[in-house]
């Protein structure tokens, strides 16, 4: 099957925020100061983004407050390409789109902290698989902190010798199957008004009493202004970033499908001629 086939996101990067491969995704946005988009510090010269601070309330969000093509529930793929810069002494996230507050509806892709950095993909109902639970545990380097780039693959594809309903969740790293588990019939609940992020959680939380809420909202001329608004007591808002990722992330893709372990190597092997295709 073709590496295009399923494509609903692609950002490689090299020319700004804006996703390629001829989808109608959302273009994203930098929230904060401590994440920049650099021209030429990624893979093979081309684009990457960089986070460089765990106590800055900074990331990259889509340009819309939901994107309905990102709510997986059966079956998907997930690349990111990335390089972690120090020691993981708490989780971060790679990329999500998940309602972390309370019924954890959607999916997460984190590295959970320890001497083995695993890797997680996870959502309601216990979907997903956590690398090193079940599967071997990946040892990170640290000589090569800062300068290895880590492929990234969580799939969810169908279990076809079980029959319908039935699906195996099965994360890669750098072309390898890591972790798996299988013959899951639980599916992701779609996480409804929750943005794609990527390098940190949006978090939320529960209004006690009535209160003005202020954010920072994107303008039709590229620019952002600050929007306030009443909300009453019981609603949810955003407050606040948790779990930054420290490091810089590039290539990011996301399929509507699940991926072959011979699709998962060719992403792997065969990089450039993958990023020309969704290009």
């Amino acid at each position: 099957m073709a590496i295009e086939n399923g494509l609903v996101g692609y950002y490689s990067f090299d020319k700004g925020l804006k996703a390629g491969g001829g989808t109608t995704a959302p273009e994203l946005y930098i929230v904060g100061s401590t994440t920049q988009l650099l021209p030429k510090d990624g893979r093979n010269e081309g684009g990457c983004l960089q986070f460089f601070r765990r106590d800055a309330a900074s990331f990259v969000l889509a340009a819309v407050a939901d994107y309905p093509n990102f709510d997986f529930e059966a079956t998907y793929t997930v690349q990111v390409w990335a390089r972690i810069n120090q020691p993981v002494a708490e989780e971060m996230v790679l990329i999500e789109k998940y309602d972390g507050f309370s019924n954890k509806a959607g999916w997460t892709l984190t590295i959970l902290p320890g001497e083995y950095g695993k890797i997680r993909i996870d959502g309601r109902g216990n979907v997903g698989v956590t690398q090193g639970e079940e599967g071997p545990p990946y040892k990170i380097d640290h000589s090569q902190l800062g300068k290895a780039w880590n492929h990234v693959v969580a799939t969810r594809t169908h279990a076809m010798s079980k029959g319908a309903g039935h699906y195996d969740t099965l994360i890669y790293l750098n072309g390898s199957l890591v972790a798996s588990r299988v013959n899951e019939t639980a599916t992701h609940a779609a996480a409804s008004n929750r943005p794609l992020c990527i390098g940190a959680r949006w978090a939320q939380k529960v209004v006690s009493d009535g209160e003005w809420v202020c954010q920072q909202v994107k303008t039709t001329d590229g620019n952002y202004a600050t929007s306030c608004y009443w909300q009453e007591k019981g609603a949810r808002v955003e407050t606040k970033t948790e779990y930054p990722f420290i490091g810089h992330i590039d290539s990011v893709a996301l399929w509507n499908r699940g991926f072959s372990a011979a699709e998962v190597t060719q992403l792997f092997n065969e990089d450039d001629e993958v990023k020309r295709v969704l290009s």
